[in-house]
Parts: structure tokens; sequence; C-alpha cells
């Protein structure tokens, strides 16, 4: 199985296009080591890399060679990019198309970030209209997905790494996944068969062995947390997945919170 992750962003957000393909091949390397007999591996799909010279409309040509994929990871920060003919930008179209796609057919997966690095003066009327495309495609998008905001491009590479592995894992799973999967240990014996709703307050009493954060659970299990945001469709009975903000800061991705599989008691 190939799970196949398509960027989309302009040029002002070179870097964080770059760390990207370090996250992914540390998520295979994740994912075979945990479950070795598995042939999964995820792709990252770039136009400068998954594009090749053709006749046509640029933008057109390049949606056609990246073909179908998985998940969409927008990036933005004050650079739209160059009209296509068809939108303000590539980077518009791409996310145009796949928000059409998945009204279609329920896929794919949207990550859209945000930078909220601070940001040259604009020297230009062209600079300004740059940046007002990238708002006004923000309020388009607000009423369609979840957006994320990130501080620089420094942090950018641990808020996406557990997201991307929450989401992959999501897709892992599957509509038709049971307590067997192997994303949490099959044999685990639940603390509380109850789903916790966003605010209630917590005590992690275990974590997904494949979890971004198992390697921590030592640190969390014990702590009290308040809960952010669930995912509604989590499989396993007794385990529950979803956003946290732990009272002790120093657990708190990106100091606010993060994404865990987890097993509670009413803190």
């Amino acid at each position: 199985m190939i799970i196949r992750v398509f960027v989309a962003s302009a040029s002002d957000v070179a870097i964080e296009r770059q760390a990207l393909q370090g996250i992914v091949n540390e998520l295979n390397r994740t994912i075979r080591a945990l479950i070795p007999s598995s042939e999964t591996r995820v792709e990252l799909v770039r136009w400068e890399t998954d594009a090749h010279p053709a006749a046509g409309r640029a933008q057109g040509v390049i949606l056609e060679q990246v073909g179908d994929y998985d998940i969409l990871l927008g990036i933005l920060w004050h650079r739209h990019g160059t009209p296509t003919g068809r939108a303000n930008s590539g980077t518009e179209e791409e996310v145009r198309e796949a928000l059409k796609r998945r009204e279609a057919t329920g896929r794919p997966e949207l990550m859209i970030y945000y930078s909220r690095a601070l940001i040259p003066p604009p020297r230009s009327l062209v600079e300004i209209e740059q940046l007002r495309r990238v708002v006004g495609l923000r309020e388009v998008l607000e009423k369609e997905a979840l957006l994320w905001e990130y501080d620089s491009t420094a942090t950018f590479p641990d808020l996406v790494r557990p997201h991307l592995t929450e989401v992959v894992g999501k897709l892992l799973r599957g509509p038709n996944a049971t307590a067997t999967s192997t994303n949490v240990s099959a044999t685990a014996t639940p603390r509380s068969v109850s789903v916790p709703t966003a605010g209630k307050r917590i005590r992690i009493t275990d974590v997904g062995e494949n979890d971004a954060w198992f390697k921590a659970k030592g640190q969390m299990i014990g702590k009290a947390a308040t809960v952010v945001e669930i995912d509604a469709d989590f499989p396993w009975e007794g385990w529950s997945s979803g956003t946290l903000t732990f009272d002790d800061e120093e657990l708190n991705s990106e100091g606010s919170m993060i994404l865990i599989q987890f097993q509670y008691e009413n803190a």
C-alpha cells in the first residue's frame, strides 16, 4: 500500500517543503520498525520531482502527471503564486481540485498550514496583492476545513510530524478497522469504555504503541490533561484518539496541545 502525500505551496515556504521529505522518511522507518511485515510506504509528491516537461497548460500538466493522491498538504505564508488561467495560483488550483475530489469521493485528506512568521514589509503593490490573495483563500478554506498555524520554519517539522502520523494511521486503519489492528496493542486492557468529550478533564493511563508519542508514554502516564478534540471514528473500545492539552506544559507540542492515542481515567 502506498500512501501519497501531495504538497501544495508557493515558493516562499521552500524550507518547509524540503523538511517534509525528512518527516516522510522518518515515518517510513517507523512503519517498518513497528510493522515489519507491512508493505505500506508513504510517498511525498512534489511537482519539482514528480512532473516533467510536456505540452499544455502548465498547471493542468502538473495535476495530470501527479495523478491520484491520498493527502494534500498545503503550506501558505505571504506569497500566493502565479495565475494559472483557472485560479489565482497553482497552489489555489491544487487546493480547489482537492476539495472537489473530496466532495465527490470522500478523499483526499486535507492538511492546510499557515505560517505566522513575520513577513518583510511589502515593497510593491504586487506583493500587497499576493498577500491579499493568501488571505482571500484562507477565508474560503476556513469554511471547508480546519486550518493550522505554525510559528516558524524551525517549529514546522515538530508540528507536522505527529499530525501526519495521525492521518497516515487513520488511512492505514481504514473504515473497517477492528480491535486487532496493529495501531494499538490487541491485548491491552481498557481502563474506560466511554468516549471523552471536548473540555473533559482526564488522566492518561496508557498510550497507543503505534502513536507518535509512544516513546514518551512513561512521562505521560498519570498526567492530567484537558480534551480539546476527539476523533469520533476511532474504532477501538477502551481507546480514544484526539488532541489534548496537558497541565504539564513541557509535555505539550508547540506549547499548546498534542495529537495522541490514549486510554484514560477521570482526573
